[in-house]
């Protein structure tokens, strides 16, 4: 998308584009305004997106580098990202490298009741369980979707016929995997091409 060209925008996933925002360049000030505008709304508008995308996957930045990241002076990062941080917006992700032997797993699982207390028993089991790293609910042949990392290959089968065992499960798939790629953040897939190309942030 050239400047100036109107924002895309999907169902469920807008970043709304305020036309003063493509007019020129953003001054530090209404690069501030704008930021807290949208913290105030949340409402995820496409220069605070952009700005988010600068920072996602990034390792930890001194002062001196968010400032150049972020485009505004240094004594207004800190107050800046406490207020993305406290709003939930921003968070740091540690990262930490699993051993040769590890398993990555996919599971899918079926329940086999409708029974909401079975249900809530089941998804607080997976929140406890530290082996778990994403669980989502999903559509089609299956209810629930389950991305773990365990030991090896005996502890992976151990794990997951526990899971069969669980009151609300009524049977499921285990598929080991290897992680290609993973993309931290979302601000760069809901912008959807690189923010440079529509903003001077």
């Amino acid at each position: 998308m050239g400047r100036g060209a109107p924002a895309r925008s999907s169902p469920g996933c807008r970043a709304d584009l305020a036309a003063d925002e493509v007019r020129a360049p953003l001054t530090t000030m209404r690069r501030l305004t704008l930021i807290n505008q949208a913290l105030d709304s949340g409402n995820p508008s496409r220069v605070l997106l952009a700005l988010l995308a600068r920072l996602e996957g990034e390792p930890w930045l001194s002062m001196d580098n968010l400032a150049a990241k972020l485009g505004l002076p240094r004594k207004s990062v800190g107050r800046v990202v406490g207020r993305l941080r406290r709003s939930g917006v921003l968070r740091t992700v540690a990262l930490a490298s699993a051993k040769e032997s590890a398993c990555q797993c996919i599971v899918y699982l079926r329940t086999r009741s409708t029974d909401q207390r079975a249900l809530a028993a089941l998804e607080d089991h997976l929140i406890g369980d530290p082996s778990i790293t994403m669980a989502a609910q999903v559509t089609g042949g299956y209810d629930y979707r389950i991305e773990a990392l365990v030991g090896d290959i005996a502890e992976a089968q151990a794990w997951f016929r526990g899971l069969l065992d669980l009151e609300a499960i009524g049977g499921g798939t285990l598929q080991l995997t290897r992680t290609v790629f993973k993309r931290f953040g979302a601000a760069a897939a809901m912008l959807g091409s690189d923010p440079s190309d529509d903003f001077d942030v």
